[in-house]
């Protein structure tokens, strides 16, 4: 059967969580037997950047979990006017005090409790905040971020800003965001049924997505519209991970 992987673009704002645009993406040798063009993942992400109809006076940031932060990327977003909030690897290295560490050694020598406290969302964090090269990515801000709970602290996650001029509390809150992007996935499968196809063509399947990305985005448009309802969802929560 043929099991594509989709990334998937999606815009977060004024509480609407909605799909733009998506493709399949296809290995190197899946490809040669489809005959069709290969596409890293990394690809299709630039195009996404490169063909959104992007908002002109407002100022706009790409969220990504660490698997997609990268130079290329950055250099990608930057270039079209994006500011980039992404979660960071733990074993990349950075330059604290002048000195190459990789980041969770670094952290592991932290104690919380001396940092910086930041409160969102009803939540604390305790903050250190470095800006400089993260691995080969040159003068930026990485957040290293305990969540406080009452018999101490979570694990600590990292976050890369290339917007050096946010705050901590204002980059952790943007970053929560893209939380909600992880749980609308789970929406999709259960429901409205993304992994529930029983077809094996190409052309069927991309079809059944189609039809599965159309019908979340008009449900999500429709409970914004239609506020008076109080109509909920289950994907806007306050949790973020790396």
């Amino acid at each position: 059967m043929l099991v594509p992987l989709f990334n998937n673009f999606t815009f977060c704002g004024r509480g609407l969580l909605g799909s733009l645009q998506f493709k399949p993406y296809y290995r190197d040798i899946k490809c040669d037997e489809l005959e069709i063009p290969f596409q890293s993942k990394t690809d299709i992400v630039k195009e996404f950047i490169q063909n959104f109809n992007k908002p002109s006076k407002l100022k706009k940031y790409i969220l990504m979990d660490s698997w997609y932060t990268s130079n290329s990327l950055i250099d990608e977003a930057l270039s079209e006017n994006y500011h980039l909030i992404g979660g960071v690897r733990s074993n990349r290295n950075f330059h604290p005090d002048g000195n190459k560490i990789k980041i969770y050694e670094f952290a592991n020598n932290l104690d919380p409790n001396t940092l910086d406290s930041v409160t969102v969302r009803g939540k604390e964090y305790k903050v250190y905040r470095y800006q400089g090269k993260v691995a080969q990515i040159d003068n930026k801000v990485l957040l290293i971020s305990f969540e406080a709970r009452k018999n101490g602290f979570e694990k600590s996650v990292y976050i890369l800003s290339t917007d050096t001029a946010l705050d901590n509390k204002t980059t952790i809150d943007y970053y929560l965001v893209r939380w909600n992007i992880e749980t609308s996935y789970h929406n999709f499968k259960e429901n409205v049924g993304l992994d529930q196809y029983r077809i094996i063509g190409l052309i069927s399947i991309e079809r059944y997505f189609l039809v599965c990305f159309l019908a979340y985005t008009f449900l999500e448009v429709f409970r914004v519209s239609n506020r008076r309802l109080s109509l909920k969802t289950n994907h806007w929560r306050n949790n973020y991970s790396s």
